[in-house]
């Protein structure tokens, strides 16, 4: 009993979101698990084997990084290298803001 409790309790604290950012939020998951988790941690709170950790990443850093393999302006890298491979001919802009959403939820 206490464990469906607990269960419920949790489940109701799970933060909710509209259909249309969910369908992004589980593209962003799968495109994450699909390109990322090579280098990135699969917990993207995590840090990873030759990667930082990506939660709360803002879109112009996964547009500028995944897209264009740069920085923006002014950015302060977590772990400054350049072995992150560009992903212009896998990914494009939506599938960025899908990324996004899944990393900033």
């Amino acid at each position: 009993m206490r464990v469906l409790y607990f269960l419920l309790i949790l489940g109701s604290c799970t933060k909710q979101l509209p259909p249309e950012k969910q369908a992004l939020y589980d593209q962003g998951k799968k495109l994450y698990t699909t390109h990322c988790i090579a280098c990135h941690n699969p917990n993207p709170s995590r840090p990873g084997p030759s990667g930082p950790p990506l939660k709360n990443a803002s879109m112009e850093l996964i547009h500028n990084k995944v897209l264009l393999g740069t920085y923006p302006n002014g950015y302060k890298p977590k772990m400054p290298s350049k072995l992150m491979r560009i992903f212009k001919e896998q990914l494009n802009k939506s599938d960025i803001e899908a990324l996004a959403i899944f990393l900033q939820n």
